[in-house]
This record gives C-alpha cells, sequence and structure tokens, in this order.
C-alpha cells in the first residue's frame, strides 16, 4: 500500500546519475535538504564514485538501488519500490551528457549511432514515461530532465547531437501537455558553463555548480502552480549566439 503523504513531510527524490558528476552535487545538495535520495546505479563503480562524492556527513538518506534504468521494466519496478516503502515521489532528475560525435552522418558508425540513440533518445523516453505515469497516480510530482548544452550549436559538426538534443526536445513538448492538469510538472533544463568542482569556483565566477542546479529544481518545486506554456528553462552561466540560433532553429 502507498502511504500518504504528510503536510511538511520531507521529499522524495530519484536523482539518474549515469555517468555524469553533475549528478553527484544535486544528490548531496538535496540530502543537506534532509530529502530522501533514491539513486539507480548501474555498476560498482559508479556506487564508488558516489560514495567518495558523499562522503561527508549528510541529514537526509540516501538508497543506492543496482538496476539498469534503459530497461522499462527495470525502471517501473524501481518505482513500484520507491512508492512502496518511501511514499510518493516528489521529485525526479535524469542528466543528460551528449556523446558528441564530431563527423557527418555519412561518417558515424553503426555502433556509434545505436549507443546514442539507446543512451539518449531511448533512455529519456523510458526515464520520462515511468517517471510521469508513477506521478500522475499520487497526483503531484516534478520531472527535470538535464541537458548540459557544452558544444551544443558551435561551429563543430555535431549533427548527431544536435538530433539527439532536438528528439528530446520534440518529446518534451509532448510529455509537457500530457501532464497539464494532472498536478504533475514537466521540465526540461538547459544549462551550460558548468563547473561540477565547486572548490574551483572563483569569485564572481559566471560558471553553474551542480549545488546551484539543485537549488534551482528545489525552487521550482515549491513554487505555487503559474500558467506556463513551454517545458523548456535555462540556466545559463554565459550568453552562447550559437545557442540561441540552434534553439531558432528548432
Amino acid at each position: 500500500m502507498v502511504r500518504n503523504k504528510k503536510k511538511g513531510q520531507n521529499n522524495v527524490a530519484i536523482i539518474g546519475i549515469g555517468e555524469t558528476s553533475m549528478s553527484y552535487g544535486i544528490v548531496a545538495r538535496l540530502l543537506q535538504q534532509d530529502a530522501t535520495v533514491i539513486v539507480p546505479v548501474q555498476s560498482s563503480r559508479q556506487l564508488n564514485i558516489l560514495e567518495r562524492y558523499l562522503k561527508s556527513s549528510h541529514k537526509g538518506r540516501l538508497v543506492t538501488v543496482l538496476t539498469d534504468l534503459p530497461d522499462h521494466d527495470k525502471a517501473g519496478a524501481l518505482a513500484d519500490m520507491v512508492l512502496e516503502e518511501y511514499g510518493p515521489i516528489d521529485i525526479v532528475v535524469s542528466p543528460f551528457n551528449y556523446l558528441t560525435v564530431n563527423a557527418g552522418f555519412s561518417n558515424i558508425s553503426i555502433i556509434q549511432w545505436q549507443r546514442a540513440v539507446e543512451e539518449n533518445l531511448a533512455v529519456y523516453f523510458i526515464f520520462c514515461r515511468v517517471a510521469i505515469d508513477t506521478m500522475k497516480k499520487s497526483g503531484h510530482g516534478l520531472f527535470v530532465a538535464i541537458v548540459n548544452t557544452e558544444g551544443l550549436g558551435s561551429n563543430s559538426d555535431n549533427q548527431m547531437t544536435e538530433m539527439l538534443v532536438a528528439g528530446q526536445m520534440k518529446m518534451a513538448r509532448s510529455f509537457f501537455e500530457e501532464v497539464k492538469n494532472t498536478g504533475v510538472k514537466f521540465y526540461h533544463l538547459f544549462i551550460n558553463n558548468l563547473n561540477v568542482d565547486p572548490k574551483d569556483q572563483e569569485p564572481g565566477s559566471k560558471a553553474i555548480t551542480p549545488e546551484m542546479i539543485a537549488q534551482y529544481i528545489l525552487r521550482i518545486h515549491n513554487e505555487e502552480e503559474e500558467p506556463v506554456t513551454s517545458p523548456f528553462l535555462f540556466l545559463m552561466g554565459k550568453p552562447d549566439p550559437y545557442l540561441d540560433q540552434f534553439f531558432k532553429n528548432n
């Protein structure tokens, strides 16, 4: 039986980490806010990296689960377990770092193509689909996909990356429309100028840190409902004219 969440109860969050260090700082910040953070990992290597990053004490509860998120059945089983053990899910975060292939489509290998589509479009669809279906059951929740725009829209020959981002944007628009009036929030967050090591952050720097991303997500989660017309959010450390052109084209 799913437990009902009491007013004021701490957040339950699922954070996908993949191969990006960005996620570890988000996990750390949410734990500092006394949240219960469930982190699906795909290998002991990912678990060891996470444990090293979180070696300092924290207030919240960290739950790591060994699973394979690209598998729809396993992702669904994870969501069901979280509902049963910890109650309704408040926040789901899925970060994406793209495999940039600096080559035209005629020079991309079949293996590169299959891996890029699987790790970006397929995983995006599965994670969004399972998260939305789960949160709609409780009538509330926030889903945020995070995209690091480094290299996107630049002069390099990155047709594959741009296709992956455009595909995710198309799905984001569809998911955003689906959850309207359900109590679920869906956002696709673009960031740039990322610094994954806050210790190296210089005073006055415009770099975006994982902790800043976590704070932004918490602010969105806590905001009252407001009319929104697009799933796209931007947390930009610095202007990028190439990005402006990319978004105009997509």
